[in-house]
């Protein structure tokens, strides 16, 4: 998790090939294995939380809040 961890964050991405074949393969499998983005919305998720999703799915995670009581 370190090292894809300190990827992230130089901008190079949240994928790895060795350990996303290796270990964060099952978290993906767990969600269909299919999954190319996911999308949140409500309350912002803390940006630790959000590195972890990131890391553990191997997909981008975007997040929509903001305006919905108008």
């Amino acid at each position: 998790m370190n090292a894809k961890i300190h990827y992230l964050k130089n901008g190079e991405g949240f994928k790895h090939k060795f350990y996303d074949a290796v270990f964060f393969s099952k978290m993906k499998g767990m969600l269909g294995g299919n999954v190319r983005a996911i999308v949140t919305g409500s309350a912002p998720i803390d940006r630790n939380v959000m590195d972890f999703l990131k890391i553990c799915f191997c997909c981008p995670i975007g997040e929509g809040y903001g305006l919905t009581e108008t």
